[in-house]
C-alpha cells in the first residue's frame, strides 16, 4: 500500500485535470505545486499499476486530501 496527500483544487470543473501553481503561489508553499481533480489522481495510479485507489478528505483541511493505493 502506498498513502500519499494532496491539495486537491477544480472540484468542479467536468473533466480530470490538475493545475499548476508556480513557485509558492499556492498559500505561499513552494513545495506544493500542483492542485489535481480527485479522479485525476486515481486515474493516474490507477495507469501504473495500482488496482485498488481510495480516496480520504483530510479531517482538518477540505481543500486536501489522502490517496491510498494498492497493488
Amino acid at each position: 500500500m502506498v498513502v500519499g496527500g494532496t491539495h486537491i483544487d477544480i472540484i468542479d470543473y467536468g473533466r480530470d485535470a490538475m493545475v499548476l501553481y508556480p513557485g509558492s503561489e499556492l498559500k505561499s508553499d513552494a513545495s506544493n505545486s500542483w492542485g489535481p481533480h480527485v479522479n485525476c489522481v486515481t486515474e493516474m495510479l490507477k495507469i501504473v499499476g495500482f488496482v485498488r485507489v481510495e480516496y480520504l478528505v483530510h479531517p482538518l483541511a477540505p481543500d486536501r486530501g489522502f490517496f491510498y493505493a494498492f497493488k
